[in-house]
């Protein structure tokens, strides 16, 4: 699914990488423990990482805050055809260091949220949890994907005049366009996991927590799956854009349409 921030992974091996080593907590990675600021958030009793929990049949499923060492897995996925042919903006081929750079990026964000929710604020200004992984028998996990809703920037080619001073808009605005983006390992596509993602992100967050009314997601021409995903969760495709979208120069470089999709929360 076609939104710029997300990253991916490389190719022969796609089997996701065990993230058990990265339980334990880095310096970086600090989380408020008053349930009642974090929820709907669940808080993991072992290790104190907030996350939320996908409902039957994907209850193995969770989705976390980013961790430092889900950067070998990110690299795996962006280098696989599979998911980087989907993406518009990650470099190509993608090497250990843009990982390290985006997981420190995205890693920051989120926990400028987490701050956010330590001041008991109604709404903030996004979502902290975004790694998406698969509980294991003996208790670790696996990375498989990601999910990223975000204010959408002022200048995209699909944005209206009545969205210019989206940036400038403080968190809780009902008016405020926000974008989504995911991507999930092609070891568990088609098991319907993403809808799942995508609807718990939506109702137990991004409406509840962000007062989000309004998103817009992007899709390649072409790409049924995303868009059957996307419409699944209530959006609707209103107008294709042209040349909306440049690849990185190891992908060629060239400009490539998508489909607009849009989805309203009254």
């Amino acid at each position: 699914m076609q939104r710029s921030e997300s990253h991916l992974l490389a190719k022969p091996d796609l089997t996701p990488l065990n993230s058990q080593a990265t339980l334990r907590a880095t310096p970086m990675d600090v989380f408020p423990t008053d349930p009642a600021k974090l929820a709907p958030l669940l808080i993991d009793e072992r290790t104190g990482e907030p996350y939320l929990q996908l409902p039957s049949p994907h209850e193995r499923i969770r989705i976390t805050p980013p961790r430092e060492a889900d950067v070998d897995s990110i690299v795996q996925h962006m280098n696989d055809p599979r998911i980087f042919e989907y993406l518009a903006s990650p470099p190509h081929p993608y090497s250990r260091d843009d990982g390290i750079k985006w997981s420190q990026r995205i890693r920051t964000a989120s926990q400028a949220v987490f701050r956010e929710i330590e001041t008991g604020a109604q709404f903030v200004s996004g979502c902290p949890v975004r790694s998406i992984r698969e509980i294991q028998e003996d208790g670790s996990d696996v990375y498989i994907g990601d999910i990223l809703i975000d204010r959408e920037n002022d200048d995209v080619a699909w944005i209206s005049s009545s969205d210019a001073n989206n940036s400038a808009k403080s968190a809780g605005d009902p008016s405020i366009l926000y974008s989504i983006g995911d991507y999930l390992s092609p070891t568990h596509h088609r098991q319907g996991i993403m809808s799942a993602v995508l609807n718990t992100v939506l109702a137990s967050w991004a409406i509840p927590r962000m007062n989000c009314r309004r998103i817009v997601a992007t899709a390649f021409i072409g790409n049924v799956a995303s868009v059957g995903v996307f419409k699944k969760a209530g959006f609707k495709h209103t107008r294709d854009q042209k040349d909306a979208a440049r690849l990185p120069e190891g992908r060629g470089g060239h400009l490539r349409d998508l489909h607009i999709m849009e989805w309203t929360h009254e």
